[in-house]
């Protein structure tokens, strides 16, 4: 059984194009994340959603929570 690649999307607006606000590639090697940052929508969230590939496509057509800045 072949597992589908998951990609994580910003819980937001769906958008894959998201990034740890941690500065320091050392800390985030060590497992301190940090916040996540949408560069999209530019909400901040603790935690991105981890969805299969197939799935983020259809998620971009109808997004789980209104486009609006918290």
């Amino acid at each position: 059984m072949v597992k589908e690649k998951l990609v994580q999307v910003c819980p937001i607006c769906n958008s894959i194009h998201i990034h740890t606000d941690n500065p320091s590639k050392l800390l985030e090697t060590l497992g301190h994340i940090g916040n996540w940052k949408c560069t999209q929508c530019e909400n901040s969230f603790p935690i991105p959603l981890e969805i299969p590939l197939s799935e983020a496509k259809e998620l971009k057509k109808k997004p789980l929570t209104p486009n609006k800045k918290l």
